[in-house]
């Protein structure tokens, strides 16, 4: 019954997230061709720097360019230099930014921040052009004879509903996490909603998901009259609360005889609510990150007290100011939350989750994505080149494979290939008929610049891995590379610590100065691929499917290098040209 009332959610969610990709293609195109204002005023990306924010500008002006954007203005952003300022911090400093630049005006506008700064440790893929603009292959938002959408395209998508619903103010959500719902107009009182200075989404969670994310206490007599969609005044606000928490606070809710609680997602603040923060903001000097969900949204709702249950971090400060705030929950009972930050979720949400694909209507070829329309039922092909299906071994389940061309035959299990080509190479020899790329792994080529020279990198690192995992040299054994501890895989490669990891800084898979550095995109995967090879079998095991020429001097990156030497004009270029012959070839 369970698994009958969950199919029968995801396909009403599925039906109305249709009409909702439909919306935004109408207002996109209607903006573009007619000049009809997109129901965003204003869209801020935020970076984690003045480097990622050209990186961010140079993708929007390729996809403005390309007519595939509404005309509304964009705004990259990044945040003060040198500091760690949390999105909390990083809303205010854009609020402060957005006001030099319009003034009063600003208090008109309904402002949509996206928050999607960072490197992206856990989704290494992404590192370079940030999560923002990853591929969502959901079909309601695919243009004939343009790329792919991103999760920008769905980011401007699925909040319109609420763009229509909401007043001037400002929309907060961050770049990793989709939601999808229903969203019942006529079940929303209209007057009750007006009343809130601050309206986040609800969402029904399990209790485990519970502990991980903000909670809201709400009158559960309210939420019994709620069918579908409602606006209820909140109470209190929980922040990662253990089910005990949960418990004596009243959080939980009974509903089909299992417990439950309403976690967040996103959130909007009006003008009044913003400027006060704002007033703060500017006399105070951040000392610490502030989160806008773990500092600011606790000192809201009804029934929150100075001290109890708060932050200690800034809630002397921010709760004599949101004291008279009122905050207002849309409840969304017919709604999911997905979080798509790490290379396991980018896997299950594309190749294992039922739900996720139903939802969006996510295509597993990705419409043109793949020459002749090819199938490959068990993993998931995004704009790649694959001449003949039988590249891809049939025994190969639960992958990605994005932005590649695959003129070899591999075979992959759980794995991710991006941006990747792997052919022949002159300086590699293929020692079987089908290549096995393992599994869990993934790999990622990268167009960097070197001395003066053009090079590719291609990346590989488990998907399970700690990426954010940092250690001392007496601890090399406690991160996995490879499938092996770093110093046992080292050891596989006839490598010395001291010549792979920067001195005097504390060792991490991001700063794993190992990759090597090719004049092709082909060879540059072929030598990372040897190198995963040998960490397994060991350097000189007849084992190894690949014999390369070994070449002196050939220099050698780690994820931070690429992130400084990128050449995101080639890599932008790699992928329209790559879009292009697909084409041609269909």
């Amino acid at each position: 019954m369970a698994q009958d009332k969950e199919l029968e959610t995801s396909w009403a969610i599925h039906k109305y997230m249709k009409d909702v990709l439909q919306m935004y293609t109408i207002y996109r195109d209607a903006s573009n061709d007619k000049g009809t204002p997109f129901l965003w005023d204003i869209v801020v990306l935020t970076t984690v720097d003045a480097l990622q924010k050209d990186c961010f500008e140079k993708q929007l002006q390729q996809r403005k360019e390309k007519g595939s954007l509404p005309q509304v203005p964009f705004h990259v952003i990044p945040d003060p230099e040198g500091k760690k300022i949390g999105n909390g911090g990083s809303t205010l400093h854009v609020l402060d930014t957005l006001q030099g630049i319009y003034g009063s005006r600003l208090s008109s506008f309904k402002i949509l921040i996206i928050h999607s700064g960072g490197s992206s440790k856990r989704l290494p893929s992404y590192s370079v052009v940030g999560k923002i603009f990853s591929p969502v292959p959901a079909k309601g938002l695919i243009e004939e004879g343009k790329p792919i959408p991103q999760m920008l395209d769905l980011k401007l998508a699925m909040y319109l509903p609420f763009g229509q619903l909401l007043g001037p103010g400002v929309f907060i959500t961050c770049a990793d996490d989709i939601e999808t719902y229903v969203l019942d107009l006529t079940d929303i009182d209209e007057q009750s909603l007006s009343e809130g200075d601050v309206i986040a989404l609800g969402h029904p969670s399990s209790l485990d998901i519970g502990t991980t994310h903000g909670v809201y206490v709400l009158e559960e007599s309210a939420i019994k009259h709620c069918t579908s969609s409602c606006v209820l005044d909140c109470q209190l606000v929980l922040q990662k609360p253990s089910i005990q928490l949960m418990r004596e606070s009243g959080a939980l809710i009974k509903k089909d005889g299992e417990e439950m609680v309403y976690t967040d997602s996103a959130f909007w603040m009006n003008c009044p609510t913003y400027t006060k923060l704002l007033h703060w903001y500017k006399s105070t000097t951040l000392s610490k990150e502030l989160d806008a969900y773990g500092h600011i949204l606790p000192c809201l709702g009804s029934q929150t007290q100075e001290g109890k249950n708060l932050p200690t971090d800034y809630s002397q400060e921010l709760f004599p100011i949101l004291k008279e705030t009122k905050l207002k929950v849309i409840l969304l009972n017919e709604s999911k939350f997905y979080h798509l930050g790490t290379m396991v979720e980018y896997i299950d949400h594309f190749c294992l989750r039922k739900d996720f694909p139903m939802e969006l209507d996510i295509l597993k070829e990705a419409g043109r994505g793949v020459w002749g329309n090819r199938k490959f039922p068990q993993g998931v092909v995004i704009e790649s080149y694959i001449p003949k299906e039988n590249l891809i071994s049939k025994e190969s389940r639960q992958y990605v494979i994005e932005y590649s061309s695959i003129k070899f035959p591999i075979s992959l299990y759980n794995c991710v290939v991006s941006n990747c080509i792997i052919g022949e190479c002159e300086t590699i020899r293929i020692k079987t008929g089908i290549v096995s790329l393992g599994s869990s792994i993934l790999y990622h080529t990268v167009p960097v610049k070197h001395m003066g020279k053009d090079l590719f990198v291609t990346v590989a690192f488990d998907v399970t891995s700690d990426m954010k995992k940092e250690t001392t040299a007496q601890d090399i054994h406690s991160i996995i590379f490879g499938g092996y501890p770093l110093d046992i895989a080292l050891k596989n490669l006839n490598e010395k610590s001291e010549n792979v990891i920067p001195n005097g800084e504390l060792i991490s898979l991001w700063n794993l100065r190992v990759f090597p550095g090719s004049g092709s995109a082909e060879e540059s995967f072929w030598r990372t691929y040897h190198m995963m090879c040998c960490i397994k079998f060991g350097y000189s095991s007849p084992e190894v499917p690949v014999e390369i020429n070994q070449t002196k001097d050939i220099p050698t990156f780690s994820m931070t290098d690429i992130l400084i030497k990128k050449d995101l004009d080639r890599i932008l270029l790699n992928r329209w040209s790559l879009f292009k012959s697909i084409l041609e070839k269909q």
